[in-house]
């Protein structure tokens, strides 16, 4: 086995950047179907609470689980129908607030990364993809975003901001999550508050703890809404419905005029805005523990 080994002196601690090539796995065997695969890139380093793990592809899925031990790692799995994988670069910038990893297209190596901006790719033809398994430390936060692509985290602890352009998004864990997708499902269980918006798919959110006053919103185009809240929750509640029924555990002191589609109101003593659209799709509020 041939070790390509790069290290840096980091911000938050040693960190290594490895390019591995390993034994033949499931991601390998695409060769055999006219998909080519490079050598997999992998990074691990020290994170310290408080920091965030970002990572930014462009297309391909974003998988998130938690780490084991307070050491972040990164696998990003290459793979093009055409054109050399290889040539799909993984940047890494490390900086006094976490990580932030990047995958840059072949096309696009102008294009910066930098921690909290989207890298901006403008790419013709896209026939690559970059997969990315990320284990993130407990309390590190996890960023996570691609153009095209599910993402999925279970059992970070941390904060989730998650984004995607095409793909469905999970969330389990979290203690606190802020999703969006353009297409496709959204699925929330988090430990404290959550906001979740797609523009086309149902979305299902089990949030645990409602703290502070700042403004929940779940918005969906197209689709159902499930939102389950905690038992006590304070809430001014708007919720709208261009097509279909709302529906609520909670009692709810109504202002205006009730609608079939349409309610507003206080949930309990009232207070933080809570904000729940479809224009195609079912609302219906629960009460959780």
């Amino acid at each position: 086995m041939t070790l390509k080994k790069r290290t840096t002196t980091p911000t938050l601690g040693l960190t290594t950047l490895l390019i591995l090539a390993g034994a033949c796995t499931p991601f390998d065997r695409l060769q055999a179907q006219g998909t080519q695969s490079a050598e997999p890139v992998r990074w691990e380093g020290q994170m310290a609470p408080g920091t965030t793990l970002e990572v930014q592809g462009f297309n391909g899925q974003i998988r998130a689980v938690a780490a084991t031990g307070s050491q972040a790692r990164v696998e990003a799995r290459r793979s093009a129908r055409r054109g050399d994988p290889s040539e799909v670069e993984i940047r890494v910038v490390e900086h006094a607030g976490g990580v932030t990893l990047c995958a840059i297209h072949p096309s696009a190596r102008r294009a910066e990364c930098q921690p909290g901006r989207e890298v901006r790719q403008s790419i013709p033809n896209n026939h690559m993809q970059v997969v990315f398994t990320v284990e993130v430390p407990a309390g590190v936060h996890l960023s996570a975003h691609t153009s095209n692509g599910a993402i999925t985290a279970e059992g970070v602890a941390g904060d989730v901001n998650a984004r995607t352009s095409n793909g469905p998004i999970r969330v389990d864990g979290a203690r606190y999550a802020d999703v969006r997708t353009s297409n496709g499902p959204i699925t929330l269980r988090t430990n404290g508050e959550a906001t979740a918006s797609t523009s086309n798919g149902a979305i299902t959110a089990h949030v645990g703890r409602l703290e502070g006053d700042t403004p929940l919103r779940f918005t969906t185009s197209n689709g159902p809404i499930n939102l389950t809240l905690p038992a006590g929750a304070n809430v001014s509640l708007d919720a709208r419905t261009s097509n279909g029924r709302i529906q609520s555990d909670f009692p709810v002191t109504v202002s205006g005029t009730m609608q079939r589609n349409r309610m507003t109101g206080t949930i309990g003593a009232g207070g933080r805005p809570l904000e729940v659209r479809t224009s195609n799709g079912s609302i219906r509020l629960r009460q959780g523990a």
